[in-house]
């Protein structure tokens, strides 16, 4: 493999892991913000609670998405296939 087979592999791996880290951050914080206007909508919560439950759930989101993330599945997935 030639070194600018390399760089583009790498890129493209690299590119793929972000787009994929990125889509299961948002995807869990869209979760947990619906758990959270459900709870709003059965319970009033104060909104300054609400705005510390939200930035909360940034780091919370970070915790999932690595524990996911480090999940063999997705490492599978990430990892570019080889032809046949």
């Amino acid at each position: 493999m030639t070194p600018k087979e390399e760089k583009s592999l790498t890129f493209r791996l690299k590119a793929k892991y972000f787009l994929c880290v990125l889509s299961v951050y948002v995807g869990v914080y869209f979760v947990l913000y619906l758990i959270l206007s459900l709870i709003h909508a059965l319970i009033y919560l104060n909104p300054y609670f609400r705005m510390v439950m939200l930035l909360l759930f940034f780091v919370v989101s970070s915790v999932i998405t690595n524990r996911i993330m480090k999940n063999e599945t997705m490492r599978s997935f990430v990892e570019i296939q080889p032809r046949r």
